[in-house]
């Protein structure tokens, strides 16, 4: 009996010691294989010449972080994504020869350097003297497009307002510009394929104005124009007057305008105001009997250009003139 005992005693012993010694193998073997060095990045290659912005992309061991070196010193760094891919875009400022290379980092392992690339960088703007506008821009006009005819170096793109125009494969272009209703700026540079752009060549200032005048047939009220500032407003009738019928007569044009007016005719017969914006002027009017309309002319300063009447009418009685103002 105690034969068979002590025979399994000695047995689960030596299973005890057996998954000892290979819980050590594996521990020994586990620490004889761990990482101790990672393979040297790859960097793509470059376009010959490039702009001061670099996108430079690799591949690398994934979690590993990438040290970027130019020109032999450290400018930057990056991380290499789960799929072993990096991206980095770097801001260059010195224009000539650039050689780049890059190393990994990973849990205080170093890797060899990746292989060396190398470009140019360009810097250096259009000629701002290969810039010219042939088209006049006015300072003020009455349509919402403007055609720009010019030149520029063969290559480049044309901006305004920094919105790039493409141009001919001689750099002349043809440009149909959209303005919007008021104060308009207008301002011209040249931009390289590596994105070099010129300082300001050129800056214009243009007041587009697209809204014909409005004539009310009144002189009460006031002609503020705030709402709509490229809108003229023109309140303009015949105030009181004496005299007959069928003859000219000297009668008053009174009113008031607001906006950018640049001339009130009524029935041909220029009208003024004063500085306060109002009209008050005695011209001389044919009165028949009944009703009379006379025909309003406005014209803006942009050249917009409305028209309408004043009206007045006159009866005769028995002992006088009867006179109805502004119907």
């Amino acid at each position: 009996m105690k034969l068979k005992t002590n025979k399994k005693l000695f047995l689960i012993v030596g299973i005890i010691v057996l998954l000892f010694f290979s819980g050590l193998a594996i521990t020994t073997y586990i620490s004889n294989n761990r990482i101790t060095s990672i393979p040297a990045p790859v960097i793509k290659t470059l376009p010959n010449t490039l702009g001061g912005n670099v996108m430079l992309q690799g591949v690398g061991y994934p979690g590993s972080k990438v040290l970027i070196f130019y020109n032999d010193s450290l400018i930057d760094d990056a991380e290499v994504d789960d799929s072993g891919n990096f991206f980095k875009n770097i801001s260059i400022i010195n224009e000539g020869e650039a050689t780049f290379k890059v190393k990994l980092i990973y849990k205080n392992i170093e890797s060899e350097f990746s292989n060396s690339i190398t470009t140019f960088i360009d810097l250096t703007p259009p000629d701002p003297n290969a810039f010219k506008l042939t088209s006049k821009i006015p300072s003020q006009q009455n349509q919402s497009t403007i055609t720009l005819n010019g030149s520029i170096s063969a290559g480049d793109k044309l901006l305004i307002n920094g919105k790039d125009y493409s141009v001919e494969e001689n750099g002349t272009f043809n440009i149909i510009y959209t303005l919007t209703e008021g104060n308009n700026t207008l301002s011209f540079q040249m931009v390289d394929s590596y994105g070099n752009k010129t300082p300001e060549l050129l800056r214009s200032e243009i007041y587009v104005d697209t809204i014909k005048p409005e004539i009310i047939n009144s002189s009460f009220g006031n002609c503020d124009t705030k709402a709509s500032p490229t809108k003229e407003i023109v309140k303009i009738g015949i105030g009181d007057w004496s005299g007959y019928l069928d003859t000219t007569n000297s009668v008053a044009i009174v009113g008031c305008i607001g906006g950018n007016v640049k001339s009130i005719t009524v029935d041909g017969k220029k009208i003024s105001w004063d500085e306060n914006n109002e009209i008050y002027q005695r011209v001389n009017l044919y009165i028949r009997g009944g009703l009379n309309k006379y025909k309003t002319v406005v014209t803006d300063q942009a050249g917009n250009i409305a028209t309408g009447y004043v009206e007045t009418t006159a009866v005769r009685d028995t002992n006088s003139i009867d006179v109805n103002l502004n119907y």
